[in-house]
């Protein structure tokens, strides 16, 4: 997952208990399906954290390290299954001034190499890798006050596969290792919890096309003959284009149009997100009309929660003259509601399976569409 500005996201810090330590190492295992490209590790990016009883130096260094891990051997993560392909280094300066205590930041990894011929690395699809972060080996003793604690997600979590039947064969997790004062060393393979992976973001070049979870979606505010449509895809990856048809034969490329209309009536606008390896679309008509600020009710909507679980709560309706819809990525329409009679209505999505949604509302003059996430 990732935050407002595009960095790995953070919603908790992670230090395990006890110590004190001369190394923890936490990680992820990734996994990329078989094909015949090679991909490059180009950067890392990973989410730490000071915390409010920081003592530590205001310069210090970690280590991320890449892994291949050995699948056939066993279905879950040891240390003898792993086999050390790269290391990078985390240079950390400020901690404690420009870096304040109790505050999240970011580290980068600006080249991962082999530790062997000082090369970039490369892997390949269909293999297992455990990408991690850990402390320096260094022998130096210290506790949760002495160094950084690593970020931690608990919003998107799909890939740590301990309860469900992936397409390869090994139980993704989030393995962490830890080493204490008197030489102990132990790796759980669940790391900190079946629910909790590291905020770690990897950028890769490849010239293989890995797919993105695309979603297209937009809002359309009118006023007048003038509308502000703006972008509510959802995807997994980066999206990198945006192709507007505003349904009167003129078109626009960049990701938030305004646009005026020569005439009122009801225009068909179709937007299509992607990037160079997949692309989504939608359709939906936009009603130009000489409703009147105070009649544009549709701008006062909110629907929560984001994500939404077994219930998705829509408030700001009109009394009377709405129509809902829940609709999938193939455009069926799986929830329909109509002639409500009040502010707020509640969907029952409990049957509602995880995934990218349209949630359509719409009356006579107008239509809102939302991009809607539900996670079981």
């Amino acid at each position: 997952a990732k935050d407002s500005i595009g960095e790995p996201l953070s919603t908790r810090a992670i230090f395990p208990g006890g110590g004190p330590y001369v190394n923890f190492e936490y990680g992820s295992v990734f996994y990329i399906e078989d094909n015949n490209e090679e991909i490059t590790i180009d950067s890392l990016n990973v989410k730490l954290y000071l915390p409010n009883s920081y003592v530590g130096p205001t310069n210090y260094t970690l280590i991320a390290k890449v892994y291949e891990v050995d699948a056939s051997y066993t279905a879950v993560v040891e240390i003898n299954t792993l086999t050390l392909l790269g290391v990078g280094f985390i240079e950390l300066n400020g901690l404690g001034t420009t870096i304040p205590n109790g505050s999240y930041f970011t580290g980068k990894v600006n080249e991962v190499l082999d530790p062997l011929g000082g090369v970039a690395v490369s892997f390949q699809g269909g293999k297992h890798y455990y990408i991690s972060i850990s402390h320096m080996p260094n022998a130096v003793v210290f506790t949760s006050e002495d160094v950084p604690w690593f970020g931690a997600s608990e919003q998107k979590n799909y890939n740590h596969n301990t309860s469900m039947t992936a397409i390869d064969t090994l139980i993704n997790p989030s393995p962490l290792k830890i080493e204490d004062d008197v030489g102990n060393a132990n790796l759980y393979w669940s790391g900190f919890g079946s629910d909790v992976v590291p905020s770690i973001g990897i950028h890769i070049t490849s010239s293989a096309c890995i797919p993105a979870n695309v979603m297209a979606g937009f809002s359309a505010d009118v006023s007048g003959l003038s509308v502000n449509f703006t972008d509510t895809s959802l995807s997994s990856g980066l999206i990198d284009f945006w192709e507007w048809d505003f349904g009167d034969g003129s078109t626009a490329s960049i990701q938030n149009p305004t646009y005026t209309y020569s005439a009122g009536g009801t225009y068909n606008v179709c937007l299509i997100v992607g990037d160079s390896c997949y692309a989504d679309a939608i359709c939906t008509d936009v009603s130009i009309s000489t409703v009147s600020e105070q009649d544009n009710w549709m701008d006062d909507l909110t629907v929560y929660p984001v994500p939404a679980n077994d219930e998705l709560t829509i408030t700001g309706l009109k009394n009377s003259g709405v129509a809902i819809e829940l609709i999938n990525t193939l455009g069926q329409v799986l929830i329909s509601e109509s002639n409500q009679n009040s502010e707020t209505m509640v969907l029952d999505v409990q049957k509602v399976e995880s995934g990218f949604y349209q949630l359509k509302i719409s009356d006579e003059n107008m239509t809102r569409t939302k991009s809607i996430l539900i996670l079981k």
